[in-house]
């Protein structure tokens, strides 16, 4: 009789154990899920920060563009006014030829313009969907602690309950209860 008293309270107590390593160690996995999740917010923020507001002009591929283009335009105004001094050529012809080669290093300037807007909206883009995940992953993590927290409190339920299901049938069977 009191060795079943014992094996139930017993039974209750590791019940009451077990849930509790278990719901530790569900905590712990949550905080590092949400440490990763800060870190990847962290990073995205970043990226898009340094891709969002960099220069038009300080990309790389765009001042070689902008290099090629100038070193042809002025080889062809040197040809130009080459050419205007050889075949007599009026100064007001000339100019126009030169306006012309202007005409077209703005063309390529605002080509350089429009690639790096579409350039910044791809990285507005791609910043808010990272963005959106990482807050799914947030309240995925929130969730699962919440589910956590209540299969623990069953689990310690069910660890009582059980303990002291055994006690009470044990004080019923010796007559105690009656």
């Amino acid at each position: 009789m009191i060795g079943g008293l014992i094996a139930g309270v017993a039974s209750a107590a590791s019940g009451i154990a077990g849930a509790v390593r278990a719901k530790k160690a569900r905590k712990k996995a949550a905080k590092e899920q949400r440490r990763i999740l800060d870190q990847l917010s962290e990073e995205n923020e970043s990226n898009f920060l340094r891709d969002y507001y960099q220069n038009a002009f300080d990309d790389p591929t765009s001042r070689s563009y902008l290099k090629r283009i100038s070193g042809k335009l002025y080889d062809q105004e040197q040809a130009i006014t080459n050419s205007g001094i050889a075949t007599g050529a009026t100064h007001e012809n000339t100019l126009a030829k030169k306006q012309a080669a202007n005409e077209v290093m703005s063309d390529a300037v605002n080509q350089v313009v429009v690639n790096h807007e579409a350039k910044k909206q791809a990285a507005k883009d791609q910043y808010m969907q990272q963005k959106n995940a990482i807050a799914s992953g947030k309240i995925g993590v929130a969730k699962q602690e919440g589910e956590d927290m209540a299969k623990a409190a069953q689990q310690i339920a069910g660890g009582v309950s059980g303990g002291f299901g055994s006690v009470g049938n044990l004080l019923d069977k010796s007559g105690w209860l009656k």
